[in-house]
């Protein structure tokens, strides 16, 4: 009996483990927009801008970390101005559960799901940004862990 269990408790929490690779585009209300790419596996989370002037943000044993992608060995651990960064975190972290409407801190966040029950389209809005991060070309496939390092860094 302990057995069965067991295996039921594996079989629930593996069948509920997210491993997602997905593109993203940010749209600003100014017209400006920003690409990159979002891994997310076991409560650990990378967002990655393309552009090389911008960052990436890895998320990992509850901390975030952010990485110049023009020096990737300049490395900052960040807990300041990550409202945003961390909502989306959180709205992850509720797949599939994932609710239409979030309000945190004064940031107001809708969701549009995509035919996976996942994210598409994350609408923010706070009195510091508003913007839409569309999400798209979505792989549930499994990730490397080193995708999530934030020494020994390695580009996507």
């Amino acid at each position: 009996m302990k057995k069965i269990i067991f295996f039921l408790l594996f079989c629930f929490n593996f069948a509920h483990s997210l491993e997602i690779k997905c593109n993203f585009e940010e749209v600003y209300s100014s017209g400006q927009t920003q690409n990159g790419i979002l891994f997310f596996k076991d409560k650990k989370m990378r967002y990655q801008y393309f552009d090389e002037k911008l960052y990436t943000i890895i998320f990992k044993n509850n901390n975030f970390y952010l990485i110049h992608n023009f020096n990737t060995d300049i490395v900052e651990k960040i807990n300041k101005n990550i409202e945003v960064i961390q909502s989306i975190q959180e709205i992850i972290f509720d797949y599939p559960a994932i609710k239409h409407i979030y309000e945190k801190d004064n940031i107001k966040i809708l969701i549009e799901k995509s035919k996976q029950n996942f994210l598409k389209r994350i609408g923010v809005s706070s009195e510091k940004t508003n913007l839409s991060i569309n999400i798209y070309d979505c792989d549930f496939d499994q990730i490397e862990d080193k995708y999530f390092n934030h020494f020994n860094f390695l580009k996507s």
